[in-house]
């Protein structure tokens, strides 16, 4: 997949979308009008079947359970394991459509903290956007790293939270960015998108025990010190 450059495309594009369907497709006789009227029933119950797997999926991953056997997840959605597999292709396409509207539902998470401020203001309301973002996204971010190289989808939206961090940083931190050369600012926006990452969010949540308050005065200190050090 060859890819825009960064700002051709947003977050919001694809979290907006309406999540594609990944199994068998049905036609209908549409003109009909005897028929219209349960062809809809059961579109719609297909859609309410299809959801309450992705929920079940969801609410796995948040329990710790991304590899849940399909029995596991019929059972948690009230479905039969045939209505599994009549949404999805298969069990990678099950897991890529989870994240894809999981991602869906938190997309105003992502909205860019306000840019005013001096710069320790800036930098703890963007640790405390991050935190409560990657908080959130974790269990699915997990499942993320699983499916990365194996589900274009999953490599799109990887792809687009790089950019879009990337962005928001470049913007929050205009006024000590800007008057840089080229290469220092893109060496020094490399070290803020590190210190800002979810990866370095998970490490302190899980290596070094640090609980969400201490990990974002870590996140704050570290891109203070930055920024104040260039």
């Amino acid at each position: 997949m060859t890819y825009p450059p960064v700002g051709a495309r947003s977050w919001s594009h694809i979290a907006s979308r309406p999540v594609r369907p990944t199994g068998h497709r049905h036609e209908g006789c549409h003109n009909d009008p005897v028929t219209e009227p349960a062809v809809d029933g059961r579109r719609a119950r297909g859609e309410r079947s299809r959801e309450a797997v992705l929920d079940a999926v969801i609410a796995l991953y948040r329990d710790g359970q991304p590899d849940a056997p399909v029995e596991v997840i019929a059972a948690r959605a009230g479905v039969s394991r045939r209505s599994v597999f009549r949404h999805f292709a298969d069990l990678d396409a099950m897991k890529a459509a989870a994240v894809e509207l999981h991602m869906r539902r938190i997309a105003p998470l992502l909205a860019a903290p306000p840019t005013e401020g001096d710069l320790a203001a800036r930098a703890a309301a963007l640790a405390e956007q991050r935190g409560r973002f990657f908080e959130e996204v974790t269990p699915s971010r997990i499942v993320t790293e699983r499916l990365r190289g194996q589900v274009p989808l999953i490599d799109e939206y990887l792809l687009l939270g790089r950019e879009m961090f990337r962005q928001q940083l470049g913007d929050l931190f205009a006024e000590e960015l800007d008057p840089l050369d080229a290469a220092e600012r893109g060496e020094l926006l490399d070290a803020l998108a590190v210190a800002a990452s979810w990866d370095g969010w998970h490490l302190l949540r899980t290596a070094e025990g640090a609980d969400v308050a201490r990990a974002g005065r870590v996140v704050t200190r570290t891109i203070v010190a930055l920024l104040s050090c260039r």
